[in-house]
């Protein structure tokens, strides 16, 4: 019926009394400045099966990523929830009987390729996956005894921390998982490969080197419990995009896909180290840092790169891959929030470019400016390197505060060159997760001490539907 609609073209037609003019703002528009194509990339999203949506937004990219894709094995079309939920494993599908064609990353890729979409696929590095479909879990409370919490719908599945507060230790990682190294991975590539033929012919566009390494200690500590350095995610970047190109030589490769501001300058072994140090800082007593010629983390692994390429003839890294996690708190992921909360959200737009504008942080000390930080960092380091921000939301998507927002960081990625970006939607998250209050767990000092801070993941099922869809 469009009665309504009349009504409301009707009263645009109605004269106005006496209108009250203002003057707006002076706008210029000069056609010639910083003059360059915009990439179609920056439009994507993560893992978004709304096919009306895509297409009719001609959805450019589909990232399929995240904590749960860390340990998955595609053979069994099953992840394990790590730190999300109880370290759980679960099945990503149904669909068993027909694993591996039906798998939830194969239907991803189904998706994309029914409306021209190209896929980021990420490729597991930890060196172990989920070892079943069914719910088993690494620290099972008849074998590792109590703990603080335990799964509402799995009562022998707890979160791995004693009711003293500390941190069940020496756990077998088999419990839930199973060892998978390059070898495992190589034979998902060629699966793919003939099944979705190469990169340059329809097949996975990108591969993404796993999924914030550098908390793993954290979030997956059940089988990586030791602080990741940088020889470490360098050794481990080498042997798996050297195995991706030579499987698919026209396929991309993104890294390190890195978290948040700590992780652009120091390994969690500096971390650590400044934890336990006076002034208990994570950025004060960098014995990784030092060890590598004082190099900030992101220097050093690009020129690692760069090396790599001059001594093999092979390019291995196709995009510097950040998440841009360096938000003031409260914003992202999070509702409108008040008149105050509303204006941060608007404003902090600026931390994308803008050296002058700096927000109240105990962690950033400085202005962010991440993109042309991001290009001083590959320019300076391995040219060539393009720009990838494979996960980001300035939450409030359903208010027209967030819409604005996200509007001026689609304009923003193009005016300072992003060449790939995929927006990590709130229906993937569960809001400040209790994934990093074992940052605060990780340090021996007093508690009074230690850091407090949210980390937040993307995606992260909700309990009780555990799927990577």
């Amino acid at each position: 019926m469009m009665t309504g609609r009349f009504i409301a073209l009707g009263l645009l037609c109605l004269p106005l009394a006496n209108p009250q003019a203002s003057n707006g703002p002076a706008l210029s528009v000069d056609a010639a400045a910083q003059n360059h194509p915009i990439s179609p990339d920056i439009y994507g999203i993560n893992d978004y099966s709304d096919q009306g949506l895509a297409s009719e937004l001609r959805l450019s990219v589909r990232r399929w990523g995240g904590n749960l894709t860390t340990r998955y094995n595609w053979q069994l079309d099953s992840y394990n929830a790590a730190s999300d939920w109880y370290y759980e494993d679960f099945h990503a599908s149904s669909d068993a009987p027909i694993l591996p064609d039906g798998s939830a990353f194969n239907q991803v890729m189904e998706l994309s390729r029914a409306t021209g979409t190209r896929t980021i696929g990420t490729i597991p590095m930890i060196g172990w996956i989920a070892k079943t479909r069914d719910p088993v879990c690494s620290f099972g409370v008849a074998k590792y005894g109590p703990q603080q919490q335990t799964d509402p719908y799995n009562a022998d599945c707890g979160n791995g921390v004693k009711p003293d507060g500390s941190n069940i230790t020496g756990n077998d990682p088999n419990d839930a998982s199973a060892p998978a190294g390059v070898d495992f991975m190589r034979q998902w590539v060629e699966y793919l490969v003939k099944r979705y033929d190469r990169a340059d012919r329809g097949g996975v566009a990108i591969y993404s080197l796993d999924n914030e390494p550098t908390i793993w200690l954290f979030v997956h500590r059940d089988v990586h419990p030791n602080a990741p350095s940088y020889d470490e995610i360098r050794d481990l970047g080498f042997a798996y995009a050297a195995m991706i190109k030579s499987v698919d030589p026209t396929a991309k490769v993104s890294g390190p896909v890195l978290s948040g501001w700590d992780s652009f300058f120091y390994s969690a072994v500096d971390w650590l180290s400044g934890w336990n140090t006076a002034p208990y800082v994570y950025w004060d007593n960098p014995v990784d840092r030092n060890a590598h010629g004082g190099l900030a983390f992101l220097d050093w692994y690009l020129q690692q790169m760069r090396n790599y390429e001059s001594q093999h003839g092979i390019r291995i890294l196709d995009y510097l891959d950040l998440h841009a996690y360096v938000l003031p708190d409260g914003l992202g992921f999070q509702p409108a929030g008040d008149a105050t909360t509303q204006a941060l959200r608007l404003e902090s737009t600026r931390l994308l470019w803008d050296p002058t504008y700096q927000f109240a942080s105990t962690d950033i000390q400085e202005s962010v400016r991440l993109i042309p930080r991001m290009h001083d960092w590959a320019n300076n380091n391995y040219p060539g390197t393009k720009l990838a921000i494979t996960e980001y939301n300035w939450g409030a998507l359903d208010d027209m505060n967030g819409a604005l927002a996200q509007a001026d960081v689609l304009g923003i990625f193009g005016r300072e060159g992003v060449d790939l970006a995929t927006i990590c939607p709130a229906h993937l998250h569960s809001a400040c997760t209790a994934t990093t209050t074992a940052w605060e767990a990780r340090s021996a000092r007093p508690a009074s001490r230690r850091p407090v801070r949210l980390r937040i993941s993307c995606p992260f099922t909700p309990p009780g539907a555990p799927t990577l869809r």
